[in-house]
């Protein structure tokens, strides 16, 4: 064999020396071709920040030196709020009388004593007692729609002394059921046994009721009083300005069988009859006229101190004793 005789190439190197670049091109083809373009750049959003709402300006509002007086509401005259009340001053002229009736209301009598003053055409007071209201709400509605005036006469006439507390529970529970129900605030207050130093008077001049008494007495809660005995007491006692104590509570007053011959009576004798605060104003106006001061009964003050722990008494519901 010829040296210059070249040597057989082998196939398998061939293809590795071709196959080489053909693969790095490949590959660098595809790379390119893979490629996605990348997107355009966005401008960012700018933020808007909302600034906080101005505060509003407040001006200063100037403080008064002293606060003001409080607005009387009142009805009844000055001289008489918060001070007692035994019937027209000797100085009183006009013949007049108030009927006034305590306890009520109360079954049967309430609505006859009602019925005898319709006939009549008189308007008359009634001191009522919270635990009769709350027995009997629908016979206060009866007294207040017939047009007559209603009194306190506290909750459960007590006469014993008790706490600062314990008045004002007797005398606010009863006014408070009045005014629930029959929309009626009273300003009159009459304390049981016209006892002024128990600590119910003081309670009751404090929020300036007037504190009624009276200067007749027809005694007909006594238990040996009699219709007859009634009427004479009635009769013989009135003087003009008068305030007579009659009862249509408890149930076995004789005042159903007194009263119409107590009107006839003092119907004879030329008295008219008013209602207590017509009676305080119809004073009030004479006083004035003669420019003389009237000097009120005193009203005692409650000895207990006002520290006295003692509990709120529970409206009543038992049915009071006569």
């Amino acid at each position: 064999m010829s040296i210059f005789m070249r040597k057989k190439k082998r196939p398998f190197g061939q293809l590795a020396l071709i196959g080489l670049p053909v693969l790095a091109i490949g590959g660098g083809l595809w790379y390119f071709l893979s490629q996605k373009p990348a997107p355009a750049p966005v401008a960012p959003t700018p933020v808007v920040v909302t600034p906080p709402p101005a505060k509003p300006i407040v001006k200063a509002v100037p403080v008064a030196a002293k606060p003001a007086a409080p607005v009387n509401t009142s009805s009844l005259p000055l001289r008489y709020q918060g001070k007692t009340f035994k019937g027209a001053t000797e100085v009183f002229t006009q013949k007049v009388v108030a009927l006034t009736f305590d306890d009520g209301p109360w079954p049967v009598s309430t609505l006859a004593i009602l019925d005898i003053l319709q006939k009549e055409n008189i308007k008359a007071t009634f001191f009522c007692l919270g635990r009769s209201i709350h027995n009997h709400p629908e016979l206060l509605l009866s007294v207040a729609q017939a047009g007559h005036v209603l009194g306190n006469h506290s909750w459960n006439h007590p006469y014993a002394r008790m706490s600062p507390k314990v008045a004002q529970a007797e005398i606010d529970n009863t006014t408070n059921l009045m005014i629930q129900t029959v929309g009626v605030k009273p300003e009159l207050f009459r304390p049981p046994g016209g006892k002024l130093s128990n600590g119910l008077a003081a309670y009751a001049a404090s929020r300036k009721y007037s504190i009624v008494l009276w200067n007749d007495v027809s005694g007909d809660d006594q238990r040996k009083t009699t219709p007859e005995m009634e009427v004479k007491n009635v009769l013989t006692h009135v003087r003009p300005g008068a305030v007579v104590l009659m009862h249509d509570g408890g149930g076995k007053h004789p005042t159903v069988q007194a009263l119409p011959k107590i009107i006839a009576g003092l119907k004879q004798q030329g008295y008219s009859f008013v209602t207590v605060p017509e009676l305080l104003q119809m004073e009030d106006e004479q006083l004035t006229k003669a420019a003389i001061p009237r000097s009120p009964s005193k009203v005692y003050t409650n000895q207990l101190p006002t520290a006295t722990p003692a509990p709120t008494p529970a409206p009543a519901v038992s049915t009071p004793s006569p």
